[in-house]
């Protein structure tokens, strides 16, 4: 006697997808996380935040794979536009690789930083443990030549101007509030014999005296650089707000 066959339960190709798809985008953001790249997108006190949403699409993941044996039922086309989106989130977020923001997207022009921190003054200040935020601040408040003979030990990417002198570049970096979308970048001008040959984006540590420089009809502060030494980059590339 012959068995007859039995009916397959049916699959629903959209809950398939979207598992899949949610399943993604939680393996995605917990690797970032797990790598430490989740830095070069947001401020490292939201990053609990991105460890939640990786839990929660991972729910929704299996929940959603309940659905899969199920009889299908009608794809409405936002839920394939929403879908899409998402999948291709995924896709450039896994395939694209996580780098922060650097001398590409430098703005030179303006190098200072507004900060609500008043009490930030040169008076008695350690300057030599102040960092590039920190720098900005009192450079967009306080005339050059007031920071001159300051010391300086900071550390930053090296950005190149065309507007700035033989054996000038700029220290920078980017300070973030929030995320990138918020970056601002700050940094500072510095005198170095062997700075047209250092390659953009190179982490450097430079170590100098602040000195009034006139640059472009304007006197600026600018590091006379005693040290500039090759670094690799700190596992968090931004700064926050001072």
């Amino acid at each position: 006697m012959t068995t007859p066959p039995r009916d397959e339960p049916p699959i629903d190709l959209a809950a398939f997808a979207e598992c899949l798809i949610l399943g993604g985008m939680a393996a995605m953001l917990a690797t970032k996380v797990w790598r430490g790249t989740v830095v070069f997108y947001i401020h490292p006190r939201f990053t609990w935040l991105v460890i939640v949403a990786a839990v929660l699409l991972a729910a929704l993941a299996v929940r959603r794979m309940r659905s899969i044996f199920r009889q299908p039922g009608a794809l409405s086309a936002g839920r394939a536009m929403s879908s899409v989106a998402l999948a291709s989130a995924v896709i450039l977020g896994s395939a694209v690789p996580a780098r922060p923001l650097g001398a590409a997207t430098f703005e030179f022009g303006d190098m200072s930083f507004r900060s609500r921190n008043d009490a930030l003054t040169v008076v008695g200040a350690r300057t030599e443990g102040w960092n590039l935020a920190q720098w900005a601040v009192v450079a967009s408040r306080d005339d050059a030549t007031t920071l001159a003979t300051l010391p300086v030990d900071v550390t930053g990417f090296v950005v190149h101007d065309t507007r700035l002198p033989g054996q000038h570049f700029v220290v920078a970096r980017y300070v973030v509030a929030c995320c990138t979308a918020d970056g601002t970048g700050v940094g500072l001008i510095v005198r170095w014999p062997d700075g047209t040959n250092l390659t953009p984006d190179t982490w450097v540590r430079v170590r100098g005296t602040i000195v009034a420089e006139p640059l472009d009809g304007t006197t600026e502060p600018v590091v006379a650089a005693d040290d500039v030494r090759v670094i690799d980059a700190p596992d968090n590339p931004y700064l926050s707000p001072p």
